[in-house]
């Protein structure tokens, strides 16, 4: 996995921004949104009931792999996952 700091990544982001959502149905949000064209390693301390992912956090770029079509890969994380800087 590619270790990529806050600046890199904006300058990957940037040309990928568009000024719709992606979505059908609406999403209360003033995000910025961007093209799906890059995959990033997303980890986590836990999933809610509902199966959302509480303290998320960025672990890098993957540029090994393809965003075409890709699914959100969610496992249960293992015990002491720490974000660290």
């Amino acid at each position: 996995m590619e270790q990529c700091g806050l600046p890199r990544v904006c300058d990957r982001l940037t040309p990928l921004i568009r000024k719709t959502q992606p979505y059908a149905k609406r999403i209360a949000h003033k995000g910025i949104w961007v093209e799906p064209e890059l995959m990033a390693e997303i980890g986590y301390r836990a999933k809610s009931a509902e199966g959302k992912v509480r303290h998320p956090f960025f672990k890098g770029l993957r540029e090994d792999l393809r965003c075409n079509g890709a699914r959100p890969a969610l496992k249960y994380p293992g015990r002491g996952l720490r974000l660290s800087f």
